[in-house]
């Protein structure tokens, strides 16, 4: 008897463990399901787990779930169930990593929230306008000592650096890996300007005209209906803000100042650039030689004024003097020929017999003496000026005979 019930359990295990495992002639098995094509299916109604114990017997749990406890439907996640914590799955969607992903030797991270990992990121909130328990954002970000890196959310971005070596941030171009511009350790932005960089390079004339014709505006820009409901919500208290609310308001009220696209096109049109949709683009920065050129031009004709005014003050003063004897009958100097000039230019002047010594002095707009060409025979003579000789700029030239001012006039010489 004892021995016809032993036989009935051994019978009834080998049952229990058909109904579990299955082996087909191809050699697959099959875990709670029939076998597939895979050399092991593991199925069931309603989970399928692996669970793995280490010598710590700390548990990890491998599921592909219809219903999950823990994620989305039909998910396979990895759980650490001793910690219980969710720690990936892989959804039908996306991929879920529920802590930091590191790359690497683990310098480099990509994670959710609203601080960084490395350096001083660590008490930094990204964004200080919403509650830190309830959002976050995405970071990539790579730590040592130092992080740098790129955070963004619903609201904005932010990158960052550690700043070394003179440089927040560097844009660079592919082709060529050349330097386009980027943020010094300041914070000022530099543009690549490198004059072996650039072809075809010609002096800007006529910014004065130009310059007179920009017209400076204060504007607001037009908001889409997503914008203002947003801005709306955040002064009513409907979205998540914990800034200066009045603050905010003033902000968004505020004008801006610059000039219309379609204006400066039709003055400056290098400096506009239209998109594919039709919009028009302005580089500021481009302007700024044009505003160079044009103070200088203006400067010059400022020049001229004050040396006009100072030669009818000279005269007034000669006038009123008595017993002044003037060599302006005979002696006289002409104005230079060409002016401006870039190369050379030739002073005609007339030297009566009767002078003793004569010489044709330049002079800066200072009044300072830079050079002083003799006068060697009396007459009709022309004295030439090289280029070379100055720099580019306004000058005075005089012509003096027997230590007395026969008259004086203005050259230009341009680059």
């Amino acid at each position: 008897m004892k021995k016809l019930i032993i036989l009935a359990c051994v019978l009834s295990i080998s049952a229990i463990g058909s109904a579990q495992i299955e082996v087909n002639s191809s050699g697959k098995t099959g875990i709670g399901t029939t076998p597939t094509d895979a050399r092991l299916t593991l199925g069931g109604d309603h989970i399928t787990l692996i669970r793995m114990l280490n010598g710590n017997n700390h548990s990890w749990i491998i599921g592909n779930y219809h219903t999950s406890p823990w994620s989305a439907p039909n998910t396979l996640a990895i759980y650490d169930e001793t910690s219980a914590r969710l720690v990936m799955e892989f959804r039908q969607d996306a991929t879920y990593i529920h802590n930091k992903l590191r790359v690497g030797n683990g310098n480099g991270i990509i994670h959710r929230d609203y601080k960084g990992s490395g350096g001083q990121t660590t008490s930094y909130d990204f964004n200080p306008n919403k509650s830190n328990t309830s959002y976050m954002g995405t970071i990539f970000e790579h730590t040592h000592s130092e992080s740098s890196g790129f955070y963004g959310d619903s609201d904005f971005a932010v990158i960052w650096s550690a700043g070394d070596y003179g440089y927040l941030l560097k844009v660079l171009d592919e082709d060529g890996m050349n330097l386009k511009w980027y943020l010094d350790g300041s914070g000022n932005a530099f543009t690549n300007s490198d004059k072996n960089k650039k072809k075809d390079i010609k002096k800007i004339n006529g910014s004065l005209n130009k310059v007179k014709n920009l017209k400076g505006v204060t504007y607001k820009f037009i908001l889409t209906p997503d914008e203002e409901l947003k801005n709306d919500s955040i002064i009513n208290g409907l979205i998540d803000y914990s800034g200066d609310i009045e603050n905010f308001k003033e902000k968004i009220k505020k004008d801006k100042s610059g000039f219309l696209a379609q204006d400066i096109e039709k003055i400056i049109p290098e400096v506009v650039e239209t998109n594919e949709k039709g919009e028009k683009f302005v580089n500021y920065s481009g302007v700024i030689p044009y505003l160079v050129e044009a103070i200088k031009e203006q400067q010059i004709i400022i020049d001229e004024l004050d040396y006009e005014i100072s030669k009818l003050k000279t005269k007034d003063s000669g006038c009123q003097k008595s017993g002044t004897t003037e060599l302006t009958t005979a002696n006289s100097i002409e104005q230079n020929n060409p002016n401006p000039f870039s190369q050379s230019t030739s002073i005609n002047y007339t030297v009566m017999s009767e002078a003793s010594h004569a010489m044709i002095c330049i002079y800066d707009l200072n009044g300072t003496q830079l050079k002083c060409y003799e006068i060697n025979q009396t007459g009709i003579g022309t004295q030439i000026i090289s280029a070379h000789e100055l720099t580019a700029g306004m000058y005075l030239y005089s012509l003096i005979v027997n230590g007395q001012l026969v008259d004086t006039k203005r050259m230009i010489l341009t680059e």
